[in-house]
């Protein structure tokens, strides 16, 4: 995937540092959800703006449901944020009961 702002997915997961809450996170594209990183990416969302993203991305960690976004404008690193909404994790959790 190529956004119009940031990186391009799922190369990102192995040319950029990715950080959550300041600090650096080991992530990368697992579909299949094993854990081979800290969060396992199963899959990827992306709204392009005029001028930002919204890219989310579906993560397993430790085989629970996390749901990250990045907003980031640059390549080289990549600040995410936990998604708190409700109703996406609601979804998210029901697809991916283990």
């Amino acid at each position: 995937m190529v956004f119009k702002k940031g990186d391009t997915y799922p190369q990102a997961f192995k040319q950029a540092r990715f950080v959550l809450k300041k600090k650096p996170i080991k992530i990368g594209w697992s579909p299949l959800g094993k854990n081979k990183y800290q969060y396992n990416v199963v899959a990827i969302a992306n709204d392009d703006f005029k001028s930002w993203h919204n890219t989310y991305l579906f993560c397993l960690k430790k085989n629970k449901p996390v749901i990250l976004l990045d907003q980031s404008k640059k390549g080289g690193v990549v600040v995410v944020k936990q998604v708190n909404d409700a109703t996406l994790i609601k979804g998210f959790k029901k697809a991916y009961q283990k």
